[in-house]
């Protein structure tokens, strides 16, 4: 289905990331620190940016295709949801990851912690995070691209995805983060480029936007795409109320990510301050939850009168591209596809060998390993995290249930994630249990059979009591160490007996009113470009008027 002008224009798109990282490569020999963090040196846009980048993988436009052919805009709020932990984040993390100066999040546990739970936890969650949770992400990234390729495309994988994966090993492995980073960034571009101008021509192919949204009022009410609301079922967890209740009441919180996420804190760790890390972090909620959504959905929700009888919801975006799209822009748009896919890998080539050698290696097996050591071993942990990706690429059925059970295990993590920067008798027993009860309930209830929601509910329901009974019954953190802790990252919450004179947190009134602003804008941001595009634009413009006030009383807030 590609020309060899098509291809010719992969081909340059691959040589000149291999060229970027080759110009890079110096900056990473620097040290560990530049190898994982960029030296601590980013502005906030970069940051930002690769935020999105990194978020942002070759089969997300496939997955908001698929969902919102089946079940209208609404359901969408499957991921929207998540923008409300993105706006606690940045009033009230971003800043303290950056003054924990940690290397990674998983090292945050010796800081936050003491005695032998928190040597465990620290080992334990960086050979779950490096080893198998990181290869598993590969692997279905590897597995979606493929699947891109080969069923949407007719492009044969079998060179195509060797050739991509050894340009990202070597880049990302040549030049640390600085690659990792600086690609992003022109990846991010490409792509979100990539997004418009099929919106665009999809558009065009459908008569434009009036007739597009003709068409979809057109339909029955219930049967309406453009309803922001999710589809309530006649079962139980298929309800509308219940759906709401879970995405607003616990699904945003209850996550893995829930304190930002290993790859989001790495970045906000590598900003050059604390206000960077929070530009960074406010930069990359607005571009993700924002002005990535509607291009997507515009495509999904044109692929309707395009395709209306395709079954496979995943295929709509690649198929839409090919009906409408003429030879030399389709190799372009797999550029895109590419530039997505490799953002995400180069990211977790790099974040999994931060946990494995920085975490577990340097701080248990061979503590005084020298900088030259260290680095050499990053880049065969790379090799290997990725060969490793490619086995689990092979059993990939078995992944994706796997990664599931992984989704679930986080509701009962994620809160003590969250409560141990609120909270001083959280300990490393706490969080040792939320993390062995989780993967127990989830377990029992994926044998069980049960569906994700439910799952989800019950592991929270077992696993957060357990948790907090094993506070209580566990020796409380020493209170020279939460001192250190407290005036190191000086957090909010319930850390009066620990804070000195010059340990005073930041206002915690204006950081709650400002991360309530920030949210409210958002999605006054997001509905009102929705509705400049589909209609009422009566409404666009007031929902858009509404939310610059908002959203400069937030940008005010956060940058105080």
């Amino acid at each position: 289905m590609l020309t060899a002008l098509d291809l010719g224009i992969v081909a340059v798109y691959l040589v000149f990331l291999l060229g970027l990282g080759l110009f890079l490569r110096h900056k990473a020999n620097r040290g560990v620190s530049h190898y994982f963090l960029s030296g601590r040196s980013l502005p906030w846009w970069v940051a930002g940016t690769s935020m999105a980048a990194s978020a942002f993988s070759a089969d997300t436009p496939l997955y908001v295709t698929d969902i919102t052919r089946a079940g209208g805009i609404g359901a969408n709020w499957e991921w929207w949801c998540y923008a409300i932990g993105g706006g606690f984040s940045v009033y009230f993390l971003a800043r303290l990851w950056r003054r924990a100066g940690v290397l990674t999040d998983v090292e945050l546990t010796e800081l936050r912690y003491d005695g032998r739970g928190a040597r465990w936890l620290r080992a334990l969650r960086a050979l779950i995070m490096s080893v198998p949770v990181n290869c598993i992400a590969m692997a279905l990234v590897i597995k979606a691209m493929t699947t891109i390729l080969s069923d949407s495309l007719g492009v044969d994988p079998a060179w195509l995805i060797p050739v991509c994966l050894a340009v990202t090993l070597l880049y990302s492995l040549l030049s640390g983060f600085w690659g990792v980073v600086v690609t992003d960034f022109i990846q991010f571009i490409l792509a979100f480029a990539g997004a418009l101008i099929l919106a665009g021509a999809a558009v065009a192919a459908v008569g434009g936007l009036d007739s597009l949204a003709t068409e979809m009022h057109a339909l029955p009410p219930e049967r309406s795409p453009l309803n922001l609301l999710p589809r309530g079922g006649d079962g139980f967890w298929s309800s509308l109320p219940a759906a709401l209740a879970l995405l607003f009441g616990v699904q945003w919180w209850a996550f893995i990510n829930a304190d930002g996420g290993g790859k989001i804190i790495q970045r906000q760790l590598a900003c050059r301050d604390e206000r960077e890390a929070v530009r960074a972090t406010m930069w990359f909620t607005v571009t993700h939850y924002v002005l990535r959504t509607w291009p997507w959905i515009v495509v999904a929700l044109a692929s309707l009168v395009l395709l209306p009888d395709l079954a496979e919801g995943t295929r709509a975006y690649t198929a839409v591209m090919l009906e409408v799209l003429p030879s030399g822009w389709r190799g372009f748009m797999v550029a895109t596809f590419l530039a997505a896919f490799m953002s995400t890998i180069d990211t977790q080539l790099n974040w999994g060998s931060s946990y494995f050698v920085h975490d577990f290696y340097a701080r248990f097996v061979r503590p005084a390993s020298s900088e030259r050591h260290l680095l050499k071993l990053s880049r065969l942990t790379g090799i290997a995290a990725l060969v490793l990706a490619g086995v689990f690429t092979y059993f990939s059925d078995s992944v994706t249930s796997i990664f599931r059970f992984l989704l679930a295990m986080g509701a009962g993590v994620g809160p003590i994630y969250l409560l141990r920067w609120f909270w001083w008798r959280v300990n490393a027993w706490t969080e040792l249990v939320a993390m062995l009860a989780s993967m127990g309930v989830a377990t029992a209830c994926r044998w069980a059979g049960l569906p994700l929601a439910p799952s989800l509910l019950i592991t929270l329901a077992v696993s957060l009591p357990l948790a907090l009974a094993a506070t209580f019954l566990t020796r409380p953190v020493s209170e020279e160490h939460l001192r250190r802790f407290v005036m190191r990252t000086r957090p909010f919450g319930a850390w009066s007996r620990f804070r000195s004179a010059d340990t005073i947190p930041d206002p915690l009134w204006p950081a709650i009113g400002g991360w309530l602003a920030f949210t409210a804008a958002l999605f006054l941001l997001l509905f009102g470009t929705g509705w400049l595009i589909l209609g009422p634009t009566g409404w666009g413009v007031a929902a858009l008027a509404a939310a610059l006030p908002l959203g400069y009383w937030a940008l005010r807030t956060a940058e105080s």
